[in-house]
């Protein structure tokens, strides 16, 4: 397995990836125009558009349930 090192030697300069507090998070990112971030968003919607529809899983739910009731409930 490649350390994160190789993976960022691999993404190029300026696409280095840092697990930093739980989120990947790219160095030196150029931000999107809005014509791009436009686009993501239509084709992620398209994508999961469907799951939306689609009913919870039973484990899901207990397992939500279980955590609201730990939680003071």
């Amino acid at each position: 397995m490649p350390d994160h090192d190789d993976l960022d030697a691999a993404r190029g300069p300026g696409r280095s990836a840092h697990l930093n507090g739980g989120a990947f998070r790219r160095s030196e990112s150029v931000p999107l125009d809005r014509s791009t971030q436009d686009r993501i968003g239509f084709a992620l919607r398209s994508l999961y558009d469907g799951l939306m529809d689609e009913p919870v899983p039973n484990r899901l739910t207990d397992l939500i349930r279980r955590l609201d009731r730990g939680q003071g409930g």
